[in-house]
């Protein structure tokens, strides 16, 4: 076994810790990025969940009155926008919301965006993940609990 002298016994330590200390940077801002992700996933769907209630509240009833058809008023989209914008930052936005099920159901797809702060290094400068909710319309309430 080879000694070396007394001044140099740390250097190989340090040296080991500085070339590491770049791709520890690397880990830990790729962890920050994805859990940023994760985060934005669970607060895009609380938001789409919340838009599509409140889609399902915007049926036109003078339609309905005259033709016997559910269906959203005009409104209903940008209502549905308006919420996902504001509990999302702006990082959401609703593609599609209709009716299922002859009315009984309203479908929102949306996509949230998510720009990354350390995956840019490998090319990933902003992750898209879908969302999806389903609201039933609770028609003839007028006020919680009826």
């Amino acid at each position: 076994m080879i000694e070396l002298p007394r001044d140099q016994r740390g250097q190989s330590y340090t040296t080991m810790f500085l070339l590491a200390l770049p791709l520890l940077i690397v880990i830990i801002g790729m962890v920050y990025d994805l859990s940023n992700v994760a985060i934005a996933q669970t607060m895009a769907q609380n938001a789409a969940d919340l838009a599509a209630q409140e889609a399902a509240k915007q049926i036109n009833v003078g339609h309905f009155l005259a033709h016997q058809q559910i269906v959203l008023a005009p409104e209903a989209l940008a209502i549905a926008n308006a919420t996902v914008a504001a509990m999302t930052d702006g990082q959401m936005t609703v593609r599609n919301l209709q009716l299922l099920d002859g009315g009984r159901r309203i479908y929102l797809e949306g996509e949230v965006r998510v720009h990354t702060l350390i995956l840019p290094l490998i090319g990933i400068s902003e992750v898209r993940r879908e969302v999806r909710a389903v609201a039933e319309p609770a028609f003839g309430i007028q006020q919680e609990g009826d």
